[in-house]
């Protein structure tokens, strides 16, 4: 089983990420509270791992938001052929979204400092490469 929160706690010298984008769900949300810091946000944003929760974890996220004073966010996306349709309407009439700057990896806490700064206009991208 991979233990992903180890390697955010290792890489975060044990104080966790303050921002958990959580697309698995049910199997693997007490994970994502292992690893998010104190007063962190943990957005929820699908179920690849399935809506049916295993019986045999009882996960109180009630207590376990608390302990950590975390914010549990919901982001509904939507179905599939929705996403679909508004891909096909943006190509026939060649909407883009406009790209204010782009960052490379490396520069990733810049684009941060950049994007709270609110001076762009349009998407901040933060590049990552494959």
């Amino acid at each position: 089983m991979c233990e992903w929160q180890e390697e955010v706690l290792r890489l975060t010298d044990g104080v966790g990420a303050d921002i958990i984008f959580e697309n698995c769900g049910a199997k693997t949300t007490r994970k994502s509270f292992e690893c998010v810091a104190w007063g962190g946000l943990i957005s929820s944003i699908g179920c690849l791992s399935g809506k049916e929760n295993d019986l045999s974890d009882r996960t109180n996220i009630n207590a376990l938001a608390i302990v950590k004073n975390v914010t549990i966010k919901g982001i509904l996306n939507g179905p599939k052929d929705r996403l679909e349709q508004v891909l096909e309407f943006y190509q026939e009439h060649e909407i883009h979204p406009i790209v204010d700057r782009i960052f490379p990896f490396e520069e990733a806490k810049e684009a941060i400092k950049y994007l709270f700064a609110a001076s762009h206009f349009g998407k901040v991208v933060v590049k990552v490469k494959a």
